[in-house]
């Protein structure tokens, strides 16, 4: 398992009751508190819906490592189209 993301990692997050969905680890929003002390968590900012979360790193995947696996994971337009933005990001980081 690979731990220790930095602060832009291209990655698969997974939340409770939802598939995998692409993701980045990112500055978390002053809105977004903090889980308990001793969790091993990233911010995650979720493409396609704009939410960020706490993951627990035992969650989170690396995104190309694991893509061609985990992008057949829902048909869903929603996930569609954090895919697309996803690879627009890797394509063009500078626009976010």
């Amino acid at each position: 398992m690979t731990e220790g993301y930095k602060l832009g990692d291209l990655v698969w997050a997974k939340m409770k009751g939802f598939s995998p969905w692409p993701g980045r680890v990112s500055i978390p929003t002053p809105e977004l508190k903090h889980p308990k002390k001793g969790m091993s968590v990233q911010c995650i900012y979720f493409f396609g819906t704009n939410n960020y979360a706490w993951i627990e790193e035992h969650n989170i995947k690396p995104y190309q490592e694991h893509k061609e696996q985990l992008i057949k994971s829902s048909k869903s337009a929603a996930f569609k189209e954090a895919c697309n933005q996803i690879e627009d990001y890797i394509v063009h980081p500078e626009v976010r």
